[in-house]
């Protein structure tokens, strides 16, 4: 029961399901489908190893999925999702990751490949690292960064 309040506290936040019952049955769907699983596990066990089924082992779209985010929730009320990407905070994680000292090149192609795994979009992301490497508070000397004291 206290999952199943946790469970309808998050599709009402992240989701934005309003509808109590729609969450409900929502729940009860995925207990019974639970619940089947396991009923499977314990009657495929023999001699103590477990067969492995298809449907437990996830297949490579639901492994896709799992790594891109998507749950099956659809929240596309019309907006697109933007991606909050700290800029700031990735630069002065790396260059401390790299004891306070780093090439612009490396910081750069570290910094841009963590932006391009958080958003997906790599488009302007070199201009848009130089901007921001300006106001991060860090100096530039040539083709050194370091972080300031």
């Amino acid at each position: 029961m206290l999952q199943e309040a946790k469970f309808i506290n998050f599709l009402t936040n992240s989701c934005r399901i309003r509808d109590q019952t729609l969450c409900r049955m929502a729940w009860k769907a995925i207990a019974d489908e639970a619940e089947k699983l396991k009923k499977e596990n314990e009657a495929s066990k023999t001699n103590g190893k477990v067969e492995t089924t298809e449907e437990a082992t996830p297949s490579k779209e639901n492994r896709q999925k799992e790594e891109n985010g998507t749950n099956g929730c659809n929240n596309n009320e019309g907006t697109p999702t933007t991606v909050n990407f700290k800029w700031k905070s990735t630069i002065k994680r790396k260059l401390r990751e790299a004891g306070g000292e780093m090439k612009v090149k490396k910081l750069r192609k570290a910094v841009v490949s963590a932006y391009k795994e958080a958003v997906g979009d790599e488009e302007g992301a070199d201009e848009l690292f130089e901007s921001k490497l300006a106001k991060s508070g860090v100096s530039v000397n040539g083709k050194l960064v370091s972080l300031q004291s």
